[in-house]
Order: C-alpha cells, then sequence, then structure tokens
C-alpha cells in the first residue's frame, strides 16, 4: 500500500497532534458512519485512513460500502465542520462519491486527494477534470448522486458530488456540446454510477 493511505486497522495512532484523541474521533467517524450507511448501505468495517490528519495537511479518510454489483467510495473528514474547510457548492458542502466494479485502492485514493482540491475550488454537478484515472478513462465528470436518499449528519444536509471517469472523446464531447449531453449518453449506456476502467466509450 502507498505511504499515505492504509487501512483503519492498521493505523490506530495517528492523532498525535490533532487535538482529539482515537475516541473523540472515533465517536464522530462512526456517527457519520451511521448517516452514510442509510444512503449506501452496509459499510465495510475498516476505512481507509490518512496517516496525516486532514486538519493537519493530510488527505481524507474514506469509508467503503459494499453493494451487491460494485463497491461505493467516500470521503470523511469534509462534514467535520460543514463550510470551515470547503469552498461550498450548489450542493452545499458536500461529500465526494467514487463506485467501482470491484474493490478498488486506487477509487479511495483518487476521492482522498481531491478532497483537498475542494478546499482550494468549486466543483459543480456538471464540471469535468483531466485526470489520467487509466489508458481508458482520463478525465472525471462530476454529477449529483442519483439516489434520492439525503445524507443528514449532526442536523446539517450534505450533497453527494459523484465522480465518474470518462474517456477523453467524452470529454471533448462534453467541452463542445455540454456535460449534459454526455450524462444523458453515460445514463443510456447505464454507465452511471461506476467508473470501470474496462468499458466501451459512449462515443
Amino acid at each position: 500500500m502507498r505511504p499515505w493511505i492504509t487501512r483503519l486497522a492498521q493505523a490506530l495512532k495517528p492523532f498525535s497532534g490533532s487535538g482529539q484523541s482515537f475516541s473523540e474521533w472515533k465517536a464522530v467517524s462512526d456517527a457519520r458512519l451511521d448517516a452514510l450507511s442509510r444512503v449506501f448501505g452496509e459499510p465495510d468495517p475498516n476505512m481507509f485512513h490518512s496517516r496525516t490528519p486532514f486538519n493537519r495537511g493530510g488527505y481524507a479518510d474514506v469509508y467503503h460500502f459494499v453493494r451487491p454489483d460494485y463497491h461505493v467510495y467516500v470521503t470523511a473528514d469534509l462534514t467535520a465542520n460543514p463550510g470551515a474547510y470547503q469552498i461550498p457548492s450548489l450542493l452545499g458542502s458536500y461529500v465526494l462519491v467514487m463506485c467501482a466494479p470491484e474493490p478498488s485502492q486506487s477509487a479511495a485514493e483518487l476521492i482522498s486527494r481531491l478532497a483537498r482540491y475542494t478546499m482550494e475550488a468549486v466543483i459543480e454537478p456538471g464540471h469535468t477534470m483531466d485526470l489520467n484515472i487509466s489508458s481508458s478513462l482520463e478525465a472525471a465528470v462530476f454529477l449529483q448522486w442519483p439516489e434520492t436518499t439525503p445524507f443528514n449528519f449532526n442536523g446539517v444536509e450534505y450533497g453527494l458530488l459523484l465522480l465518474v471517469g470518462i474517456s477523453s472523446a467524452e470529454l471533448k464531447l462534453s467541452t463542445e456540446r455540454g456535460s449534459d449531453t454526455l450524462i444523458e449518453r453515460l445514463v443510456a449506456a447505464n454507465v452511471i454510477p461506476v467508473t470501470n476502467p474496462d468499458r466501451t466509450s459512449v462515443i
């Protein structure tokens, strides 16, 4: 595993200097996980955990949920203090979501890193981004999580911003004709919500 993110079971002492004990952190994390479980279902008991706490310049922790047909990865940390870290979008304060057909540490690492970017720039539904995820999926489009169950935590409702990997041809279509056109094609091809590096381009 890469050195900056590991399974929680292997990293129970990352809190030195963070101003928060492990028990305090776990109480907040458990409450957040319970709220997210109402949206995404049964969680993996071991989350991906950044060795450096987010509030000390590290990356975000990431929860893992297992669904019948795919795996869901969701950032933590951005919900601790609404607006304190993140520049809100049209969704308000939000978490990042990415889905994969198989267990994927790469998906967890990607949104873990992108969580820091949301402190510097606004990401809205419909935005695209160059990512170079793989030879076939070189960019991403963002959209609101397609299910309607809200995510409420500590009395605040948060947005769920889904990242879906796209090809260079799909990115070009979005640039030329708008992201709504691309998203319509992805929906028609039953691509959303999963990022599958092996899928055929919809263009």
